[in-house]
Order: structure tokens, then sequence, then C-alpha cells
């Protein structure tokens, strides 16, 4: 059940779901797990963590990134491109944050899309990635914290994130009243890639996050505390973070299951607060 709720246990989700809904919910992620991990032959389920919080852990990451040459979490590049390519031009900037060994970045670099940069917490990850791609003679690999980006501001047209912030979530505790830890953190990475974001740049993020959890961190309502609805969809400008948002369903279904594409658009008139 963990691959397809990776960042969320159902203890969590009992707050949410019904239990016939939640029953029905953990019955089909038995049946289909590999809706959230998609990937090649390579992959392997031996990296199951013991505990959700795990995947929020360095250590974890190191240990599984020595062994496993790659694993896309979610989606695959080919399944979004269409949805991510709208918002790129081919010269853009474009930094992928929280990259780990997905394929992603490479298929994004194969499709012509040259100038791009990958950070992930994990040196083990960087270095084996650096190895893997020397023909991509023109991407980069970093090791960074993408909640404290080391880059100059407006140092990108264009940040990806595909799961990297659900891993912050792990220790969200309940989803109605989020633990501190991870409201901060959520805050940081936000006010980070707005910082390193040119004046009219795009933050793309791709998640399993349901839209009236995530879009009260996005849009600054968890940090600043005024969240007025917990069950509205917050779309539109960010103050805090210079952005407007909305929020795009990726495979159209509209189910429960969907994963979401949050597309967060700099304003030139409006600077978020530091």
């Amino acid at each position: 059940a963990r691959k397809l709720l990776a960042y969320m246990d159902f203890a969590a989700l009992s707050d949410v779901l019904s239990p016939a809904t939640l029953a029905a919910l953990k019955d089909h992620v038995d049946k289909e797990q590999v809706k959230a991990e998609v990937g090649s032959s390579e992959q392997s389920s031996d990296f199951t963590a013991a505990h959700n919080s795990e995947y929020g852990r360095r250590e974890y990451w190191d240990e599984r990134f020595a062994k496993e040459e790659s694993y896309d979490w979610l989606m695959t590049f080919d399944s979004v491109k269409d949805d991510v390519c709208t918002h790129l031009k081919k010269n853009d900037r474009i930094l992928i944050v929280g990259c780990g060994n997905s394929t992603f970045s490479a298929d994004l670099y194969d499709a012509g899309y040259k100038n791009i940069t990958n950070i992930d917490f994990s040196d083990v990850v960087i270095d084996r990635m650096k190895e893997s791609n020397q023909e991509r003679e023109t991407m980069n690999w970093i090791k960074m914290d993408m909640c404290e980006l080391d880059f100059p501001e407006g140092s990108f047209d264009v940040v990806i994130d595909k799961a990297a912030m659900d891993a912050l979530m792990v220790d969200e505790g309940s989803v109605w009243d989020p633990a501190t830890q991870v409201i901060d953190s959520s805050d940081k990475m936000c006010r980070s890639v707005s910082r390193v974001l040119i004046p009219t740049g795009v933050f793309l993020q791709i998640s399993f996050s349901q839209p009236h959890f995530r879009t009260k961190y996005l849009m600054g309502q968890r940090k600043n505390n005024t969240v007025l609805n917990p069950y509205t969809v917050e779309e539109g400008m960010c103050d805090t973070y210079g952005w407007s948002l909305t929020v795009n369903t990726l495979g159209g279904s509209n189910g429960c299951l969907d994963s979401f594409m949050y597309v967060m658009t700099k304003s030139a008139l409006t600077e978020g607060k530091s």
C-alpha cells in the first residue's frame, strides 16, 4: 500500500475518507501498486520503507540509491510530457529539484531541452547520475537541499518538482492540522524556489496530494495560518511567494487516485516576501 501512498499513512486517511471508501482504496492499492511507481524493468520493490517517515531521511535514500539503478515516482516523462512541455521553451534554464534516479531528466533532455540542472540532497545519487548521463554534456548534477537553494536570484526560467515536496510530507501527521516542521519546510522550499525563478518564471509541481490539501501550502496559507475552509481548492494570486497558482488533473479521470500538476507562474509585478 505504501507504494501508491508513499508519503501518506492510511491512519491519516481515516480522517478524510469513510470506512467504506478507505477499504476500497486499500483493496485498489493492493491490486494496482504499479500506478504510483512506474519505471523500467530495472526497478525493484525491495526498497519499500518500513515506515513512511523513512522517505524523509537522507540515510534511507543514500542506501537505496547505492543499489537501485532507476525509479520513477508517480509518472514517467512520457505520461506527462504534453502537460509539462506546454509550459517550456527549448532554451529555458530548467531546474529539477529532488531529481533522485528518475529517468525524467534524461527524457526531458532527449526531447530537446538541453539546459537542465538537477539537484538532490543525496551525493550518492548525484554521483551515479553524473556517471550514467555523461553523454548528455550540458546537463548538470549538483548535491543541494531544495529548501536552501544555493543559486543566485533569478537563475532559472522553470523549476520542476515531481514528488519532491511529497517527501517533506512524510511527517505531516494529520492532513487537517499538519506538524509545524512540515509547514516550515514547505514554506522554505517555496520561498527558495520563488527566489531562484526569474520574475516571470514557472514552478511545475507533480504530486499525488489532493488539491484541497496541497494548495494550502503553495498559497502560503499554512505558514500564514490563514486557512479559511479546509475543503476548498485555493487558486489565484499568492503574495507570499509572488506567483499565481492553477491546478491541472493529470490523466483527466478526476478520480481519487489521480495525480495533479500545480502550476505556479511568477508575476513581474509582485515580489514574494523573504
